[in-house]
């Protein structure tokens, strides 16, 4: 069955499949009514995905962001979802 729009994770696993290449996603929150940043880069195989998540969320622990990469886009602030 192929993935379709109602089933995104679907789609991503798919995609995964035929290309061998991962994505990794990080959000960080705004503080009160500021916006926050995403980061995404896309990676050659789970282990690099892994690994790259991990290095990511050991600089967000650090320095509030991945300090490797610079943000690719700014998100809304999204803190009312920690509720």
């Amino acid at each position: 069955m192929l993935a379709t729009g109602r089933d995104p994770a679907g789609a991503v696993r798919l995609w995964r499949v035929h290309t061998g290449r991962w994505p990794v996603v990080a959000y960080t929150l705004g503080m009160a009514d500021q916006a926050g940043y995403r980061y995404q880069e896309v990676v050659a195989g789970r282990a690099e995905a892994d690994a790259s998540a991990r290095r990511w969320a050991e600089e967000i622990r650090r320095y509030g962001r991945p300090r490797s990469r610079e943000p690719d886009e700014t998100v809304p602030d999204r803190t009312h979802l920690l509720r």
